[in-house]
């Protein structure tokens, strides 16, 4: 971040009449032709990857809210074309650094000129889904709660944890995956409940608390009570993830970056400013034996899409002390690397 930030600060900021580019190369040290740069007459901010014409002679054009492609002529040689990432709305401009910063790391050990091309444009298609995500007007209540109680566990792990990249690593809910938090052979999933029947939780799908392919499983449960101006909010928790990970960029960039897939952009911060939460009751679960679940392998051929409630247990034969779970999880990690 310090080196985007140098070169933002070197670029010409005044207004400029006349159309153009004012850009500057990100590192001598990368093979890539990967420049950031200002664009005239509208000074927008733009990230820059001068490549071979002919790998963009299929290449489509896009724009979405907040960025647009354009491919230049480059002016010096008839073989290259300059492909532009055009931030279109300042509003974006966090989202913005943390897309440099993604890409930047991933074109660094890449030699070959088309590898670095195919790496960038695969890149960009993930990034042009999370900007159509922030045109979207935020998260809905039942996605806020999910994300506050991943975000819970995933602060009360960075706090005790020795190595901090391997909780920001597991943490894969944002991800699409089964379950919010995986690594090796153990896996954790949270649920929050709110309301009367502070006990019954809903399970999304047949695989969630499916114990296939695992040693451990685990389901930790928040029960919450919602508050207006009162409690901690989703960005407090945000925020506090942040401070914990300022010293280490890499899981810092890799936060920041998931936050995004799963939804929760910068721009979006006053939306969820009001609403708190207060813990009623937190406890894990063991979910292994007669836990109440479906799995897998007791549905029939042609049954799918599965999604249901439990109540959740009260006897103790399921329930795990916080100490043990965090030494499950590290124990694994320590096996796995």
């Amino acid at each position: 971040m310090k080196r985007i930030q140098e070169i933002w600060q070197s670029l010409h900021t005044d207004k400029k009449s006349q159309p153009g580019l004012d850009k500057i190369r990100y590192s001598e040290d990368l093979t890539a032709d990967l420049y950031l740069g200002i664009k005239y007459p509208e000074s927008y901010r733009i990230l820059l990857l001068r490549t071979e014409t002919s790998y963009l002679k299929h290449y489509e054009i896009k724009e979405t809210k907040g960025i647009r492609l354009e491919k230049i002529s480059d002016g010096q040689s008839d073989n290259k074309t300059l492909l532009l990432i055009i931030l279109i709305d300042d509003n974006l401009r966090e989202i913005f650094n943390v897309l440099i910063q993604d890409i930047v790391p991933l074109l660094f050990p890449v030699k070959d000129q088309f590898i670095i091309f195919r790496s960038f444009k695969n890149r960009l298609e993930q990034w042009f889904s999370l900007f159509e995500k922030a045109s979207q007007e935020g998260l809905s209540e039942e996605k806020q709660r999910g994300l506050y109680g991943e975000l819970y566990f995933l602060r009360k792990w960075l706090r005790i944890s020795t190595y901090i990249e391997y909780p920001v690593k597991s943490w894969v809910g944002p991800l699409f995956a089964i379950r919010d938090f995986q690594h090796g052979k153990w896996a954790l999933e949270v649920k929050t409940s709110h309301g009367k029947n502070h006990q019954k939780i809903y399970i999304s799908n047949e695989r969630q608390l499916d114990t296939t392919n695992l040693d451990t499983l685990i389901l930790f449960h928040l029960s919450l009570e919602i508050r207006q101006q009162d409690g901690e909010t989703l960005n407090n928790v945000v925020d506090n993830i942040a401070e914990l990970l300022v010293q280490e960029q890499t899981a810092l960039k890799e936060f920041q970056t998931k936050l995004l897939e799963a939804g929760y952009f910068p721009d979006h911060r006053n939306l969820y400013e009001t609403t708190g939460y207060k813990i009623r009751k937190e406890s894990f679960f063991s979910v292994k034996g007669d836990f109440p679940r479906i799995e897998e392998k007791d549905i029939r051929n042609g049954v799918g899409d599965i999604s249901y409630s439990i109540i959740l247990p009260d006897r103790d034969i399921y329930l795990i002390e916080e100490e043990n779970v965090f030494k499950i999880i590290t124990d694994n990690g320590n096996q796995h690397g």
